[in-house]
């Protein structure tokens, strides 16, 4: 079974900019942090993290934010970065509840419903990201790369943490189901996102027991 694709019109564009915003303030932070994902051997990779690492935060305390390891200014930009992925990873379940209940109908056009629908998901993985990467500045708890990409590996609170882990996992996968409704048939689809409310559970149980707020 298949579904036709429909063709991609200017709010399509739209969303792929936002995306990529997001995606560029991302990357600029995984740069910033770059050094701690390295191992502190002399090599080109580590001199090149470190002289753009010295620049941005040269940078940030221009801006009174300065982004060194003992700082607390990690933290609360994780903290920040976490809230709102799980909002907007809230907003996307509703979303979809609502459409599926017909709240929607006549509010908006289906196309722009369906629209809104498939970004707010990809949105909150954007800051989803954003929160994980973020963490690896923070040396108070001194996470690395494996702690945070392979669920319950991490030294602190492994359970709950692992569990924003999978639940990043499972909103990714989601994400992708959307540009594999042709292969996967549309019936396959809908039950595949069924997964979105295990997603949220876990999004929930991850952010009270690992959070410090």
């Amino acid at each position: 079974m298949t579904t036709n694709t429909r063709p991609m019109r200017s709010t399509d564009v739209l969303i792929m900019l936002a995306g990529s915003l997001a995606g560029v303030a991302a990357v600029l932070t995984a740069a910033m942090l770059l050094p701690t994902l390295v191992s502190q051997e002399p090599t080109a990779l580590t001199a090149a993290g470190a002289t753009v690492t010295a620049t941005l935060r040269q940078e940030a305390d221009t801006m009174a934010l300065p982004l060194t390891g003992a700082t607390s200014a990690y933290w609360y930009m994780a903290r920040a970065g976490g809230i709102v992925a799980y909002l907007l990873l809230w907003f996307a379940t509703f979303w979809g509840v609502a459409m599926s209940g017909k709240m929607t109908k006549g509010a908006l056009k289906p196309a722009l419903l369906f629209d809104l629908h498939e970004f707010f998901p990809f949105l909150a993985v954007i800051f989803a990201a954003l929160h994980a990467a973020v963490l690896l500045g923070d040396e108070y708890i001194n996470f690395q790369v494996r702690d945070l990409v392979l669920p319950f590996t991490a030294s602190y609170e492994p359970v709950w943490t692992g569990l924003g882990t999978v639940a990043f996992y499972l909103a990714a996968a989601l994400i992708a189901s959307f540009y594999m409704r042709k292969q996967i048939g549309r019936r396959a689809w809908r039950a595949f996102h069924y997964l979105a409310y295990l997603a949220f559970v876990l999004a929930l149980v991850h952010g009270l027991m690992a959070g410090s707020d």
